[in-house]
């Protein structure tokens, strides 16, 4: 019994010691109302709305550049000026975002965070958008 409790503390500790490292390889996250003070300073910074581009023309966060997460490795040097500013990475509901963030960040991008909540949370704030459709 005594080594059946060992074992599982053993497996246990080392579960722990393998989350660990993905926990530190979290992108930093952006604030709704961050990202809205972002918005009004002259700083040059990039939103990267990474949702397809029917998506993006259906309603897109303003002063967002639409690159699909599918297509950024293709045209990841379209961006290369911002590999030193700050990048804020948004989809519909985050999975997208997680996936360009690790494209970005391999490709020598530094300074990239995610918007939380991504688009779905940020018109559930009801904050604004900007439709091409209308």
């Amino acid at each position: 019994m005594l080594q059946k409790c060992l074992a599982l503390l053993f497996i246990a500790l080392l579960s722990a010691c393998t989350y660990q490292p993905y926990i530190a390889a979290l992108p930093a996250e952006v604030e709704q109302q961050q990202l809205l003070s972002m918005q009004q300073e002259n700083e040059e910074w990039l939103l990267l709305d990474v949702r397809s581009a029917e998506e993006y023309q259906a309603g897109y966060i303003k002063g967002a550049v639409n690159i699909s997460h599918l297509q950024l490795s293709d045209k990841i040097s379209s961006i290369e000026q911002y590999k030193d500013k700050n990048i804020v990475v948004y989809c519909r509901s985050g999975r997208r975002a997680g996936i360009a963030i690790k494209l970005l960040q391999d490709s020598g991008f530094h300074q990239v965070s995610h918007l939380v909540g991504d688009m779905n949370g940020w018109q559930a704030a009801n904050l604004p958008t900007v439709n091409q459709e209308q």
